[in-house]
């Protein structure tokens, strides 16, 4: 979506603004010099393929929980770089009247070069955050400050959401009485739990066997 609400924007080529799979880009369309972390095939570094997809795939695993913190995080960058762009063309139009078209060129592509490795690296720690808050289908918190100073911190509050209600329905529709746990109850005597551990050992012994 090309931008030419202002005077300055127009003369100099406008804005470029592309929202691909919640991610948001915004570079100057009179830009001279290649956005690098966009290009296509880079493997290491600085890469928006990459990074993009972490995030994305990442959300795609739980979109109900992470999928709304993503979105959250894109609609806060994209009303930060509007403000940034509403600021850099007001500096480009000084710069175009003192400096000339070439110097106002140059300071617009440092401003996309320099907005687009942000944007990457911005979203290679929200995927580090997000990863750390979701992990094992957990929503993990801070566990707060420790009582005292000297204190090591305590471990982080860790909710476990479960399955929603319709999941659920679904699985026991499909698997009928397979999960159903047993209505009697567990043995617990001392003969039970020895049996129940040689068991496991026996199993155990089996598998290390195998190796």
């Amino acid at each position: 979506m090309q931008n030419c609400t202002r005077g300055t924007s127009c003369r100099l080529g406008g804005t470029l603004s592309v929202a691909v799979a919640c991610v948001p880009r915004l570079a100057h369309c009179s830009s001279v010099s290649p956005v690098r972390c966009f290009s296509m095939g880079l493997r290491r570094g600085r890469s928006a393929y990459w990074a993009f997809n972490l995030v994305a795939n990442f959300a795609y695993s739980r979109h109900s929980l992470i999928g709304e913190d993503v979105m959250h995080r894109v609609a806060e960058r994209e009303s930060a770089l509007m403000h940034s762009v509403d600021a850099t063309d007001g500096e480009a139009a000084k710069i175009l009247v003192t400096q000339g078209h070439a110097a106002a060129v140059k300071f617009l592509t440092n401003f996309s070069v320099t907005t687009a490795d942000n944007v990457v690296d911005e979203w290679v720690q929200l995927f580090a955050e997000l990863f750390v808050t979701y992990r094992d289908g957990l929503i993990v918190s801070p566990g707060g400050a420790p009582v005292h100073p000297k204190d090591q911190p305590p471990p982080p509050n860790c909710d476990s959401p479960g399955y929603s209600n319709a999941w659920t329905a679904r699985i026991i529709a499909d698997t009928n009485d397979h999960y159903r746990l047993p209505t009697h109850a567990p043995c617990t005597s001392a003969a039970h739990n020895a049996t129940v551990c040689q068991g496991h050992t026996a199993t155990k012994i089996r598998l290390l066997n195998r190796l």
